[in-house]
Order: structure tokens, then C-alpha cells, then sequence
């Protein structure tokens, strides 16, 4: 039997190598890099000025100097732990920040993620009420502060405690918010919005449109956000 020379093995190695490295190159130029199981990798900071999209705030829940002239709007769902953690370490600077000093309004819309959080439709709905009393903040700082209790019972029970007339609210529950909520959620999806927090930034426009610069994805840190906004303006 003849034996293979030294040569001819480390020629076939290498012809194996080089084969096997090629084959890697087409797969990852023709197939997308994907998180397992999951869409196409995103990044978490996005330049969106490309894409020209604008999004309306008239009607969204708002806070912030009418003058300034950049706008944050949030996709949030009260029951999401990143929510609450972006609260938690960024929301506060962001309000002392910006939007205390004129310089940016920030627009909060509902983002309920149904299908994992069994109580998050409900929450939005209950502080679209709240939003109708004024009291929209009060209720969102208590949601994330006791975030692991959002049950019906107890937003109820601490109604009177943050001030709502609860005949109103339990009137409002019987589906005035739940509209709202359904065209947050459509106006997050058109955006792109697919996970919770998300973040677009952008200029107001004349007409009360932002026109979108820049999208964030997830609890990122204070600087990320500081960066963005500096940006916009």
C-alpha cells in the first residue's frame, strides 16, 4: 500500500483550510447575523435621519418646555424590568437635565408587551386614566416603584392616594384609554419599535411632528442618551 508523502497531507490540509474559510465568508455575507432563534441583530443605537420618518407627540403624554425644540419620545411597558431599570438610572438625570432646564420635551408612549406581560394592557390603560386627570407621573413613578404588583387591585386601592376620583377612573377603565394605548402601540410598531424601552430622538417641527434622528434600544446608560440628545440639538 502506498503511504501519502508529508506534502501531499499538509496539501490537503490546507486546501480544507482555505475551502472552509470561503465557505464561512459566503454564509456571512449572504446571511444576516441573527440573535438565536431571533430577527436580525439591531443595533442599540441607531442614525435614522436617512429614513426620514416623523412621529406626532400632540396627543401623546408629555412633559417639558412647549419652546424647546428637540423631543424624546419613550415606548415603554409598565410590567418590563429593562423599563424599570432605565428608570431607575437614567429617566431622573435625563428630567433634571433637559427637560427641567427647557431644552427637550419627552413624550411617553405605551408599549404593552401582551403576550409576556399579563398585566401590562391593563397598567397602560390605568395610567392613560390618570393621564387624564393630570396625574400621569404620579402613577408612572409608582408603577416602577412597585413593579412586581401590578395587579388590578392594586392600582385601585392606591388610587385615592395619588389623588384620582375613582368613580372617573373606574369609568375611564371601561375601555375610553384602551384606544390610546392600541394607537401607541401602532405608531411604536411603524416605527420599528419591537422590545422595550425604546427611544426615538429627534427635531420638532412646525407642524408638532418630530422628524427622527435617532432611535435607542434598551436600558442604556445615562451618557447614551446625554450624547443623542446633545446631538439633536
Amino acid at each position: 500500500m502506498r503511504v501519502p508523502s508529508i506534502r501531499s497531507i499538509v496539501d490537503l490540509a490546507v486546501t480544507i483550510t482555505l475551502g472552509t474559510a470561503a465557505l464561512l465568508v459566503i454564509w456571512r455575507t449572504v446571511v444576516p447575523s441573527r440573535t438565536a432563534g431571533g430577527p436580525p441583530r439591531r443595533e442599540a443605537v441607531e442614525d435614522l435621519r436617512a429614513s426620514r420618518l416623523t412621529t406626532p407627540i400632540v396627543d401623546t403624554i408629555i412633559k417639558g418646555d412647549s419652546g424647546a425644540s428637540v423631543a424624546l419620545v419613550e415606548f415603554s411597558d409598565f410590567e418590563c424590568p429593562f423599563c424599570e431599570k432605565y428608570v431607575r438610572e437614567a429617566f431622573e438625570l435625563i428630567d433634571r437635565n433637559f427637560v427641567a432646564t427647557g431644552r427637550l420635551r419627552y413624550a411617553f408612549r405605551h408599549f404593552p408587551l401582551e403576550k409576556i406581560h399579563a398585566n401590562a394592557l391593563a397598567a397602560a390603560e390605568a395610567a392613560e386614566c390618570a393621564g387624564m386627570q393630570g396625574k400621569f407621573w404620579e402613577v408612572h413613578r409608582l408603577f416602577f416603584a412597585r413593579q412586581k404588583d401590578l395587579s388590578q387591585r392594586f392600582w385601585q386601592d392606591d388610587a385615592k392616594t395619588i389623588g384620582l376620583t375613582s368613580a372617573t377612573l373606574a369609568g375611564c377603565l371601561d375601555g375610553a384609554a384602551l384606544k390610546r394605548v392600541r394607537d401607541d402601540i401602532a405608531e411604536g410598531r411603524r416605527l420599528g419599535v419591537n422590545s422595550t424601552p425604546t427611544f426615538v430622538i429627534g427635531v420638532i417641527q412646525p407642524d408638532g411632528k418630530v422628524s427622527v434622528r435617532t432611535r435607542i434600544q434598551g436600558a442604556q446608560p445615562y451618557e447614551v442618551f446625554e450624547k443623542a440628545i446633545k446631538a439633536s440639538l
